[in-house]
């Protein structure tokens, strides 16, 4: 049976990478940095997020912002719920011994 300490050790490599993934999408999900048109790659003028550049579209979609938002929710909530579980186990709950 692992110890507490290592359980939040655990819980902290996951939550931590999760985190900081939901912490740059929201980030680039309510940044608006206007790109000028691109005639080399036929690239409309627009706000591009990074979804945008890794589909490479050609002009901003709709769909991808409210996307990049909804992922960056899941991803903190969850991440900071593991965390705050985590040190919930290691310090505050009882040890029962058998």
């Amino acid at each position: 049976m692992p110890s507490r300490l290592t359980d939040l050790a655990r819980r902290l490599a996951f939550a931590i990478p999760i985190m900081l993934i939901g912490m740059f999408l929201l980030l680039d999900a309510t940044t608006f940095g206007l790109r000028p048109v691109d005639r080399a790659s036929n690239r409309a003028r627009g706000c591009y997020v990074v979804l945008d550049d890794i589909i490479g579209a050609k002009e901003p979609t709709e769909w991808a912002r409210p996307t990049e938002l909804a992922v960056a929710s899941v991803f903190i909530l969850a991440s900071s719920t593991m965390v705050f579980r985590g040190l919930w186990i290691a310090c505050c709950r009882r040890v029962t011994t058998p």
